[in-house]
């Protein structure tokens, strides 16, 4: 009788979930999920990066610059030695413009990856939890609104 009654109350619940008109609050909460799951996954790679990585100093070697002339982007490459003794030359995805960041032969603190030695970021750049701001911050107004209309009917 006990397993009759549970399985009615799952297909009811399923039935219900699966044939609900599909509203812009559901789709918003759907979405808010979404970006949370990524902000959570994002968050736990950047922390077995920090878990995982090395720091170490880098020094800008030179520049990759991109646009045009009002609108340039400086890109540094930088330089630094690894664990092992490997000297690794290899081009930020950081940008800064209309002026560069960094001055050529400036020492940054960087941390990388021992696995994919050329994967780096640069030690306390803002950017480094971005994509795990944003979705977070994201998903939370997403839920909260289709919550919030939700109740409110």
């Amino acid at each position: 009788m006990v397993s009759a009654i549970s399985f009615t109350m799952k297909y009811f619940l399923l039935y219900n979930i699966f044939n609900m008109a599909i509203t812009w609050n559901s789709c918003a909460i759907l979405l808010g999920l979404v970006f949370l799951l990524t902000s959570l996954y994002n968050g736990w790679r950047l922390f077995m990066f920090n878990k995982r990585g090395v720091t170490a100093e880098a020094e800008v070697d030179r520049f990759k610059i991109t646009g045009y002339s009002g609108r340039r982007m400086y890109f540094p490459y930088f330089k630094y030695k690894t664990l092992s003794g490997k000297t690794v030359v290899h081009p930020s995805k950081l940008g800064s413009g209309p002026k560069p960041a960094y001055a050529a032969g400036e020492k940054v603190e960087i941390v990388y990856d021992p696995k994919n030695e050329s994967r780096f970021e640069i030690k306390g750049a803002p950017n480094r939890h971005y994509n795990v701001i944003i979705p977070l911050t994201g998903g939370i107004v997403l839920v909260m609104l289709g919550l919030l209309e939700m109740i409110s009917f």
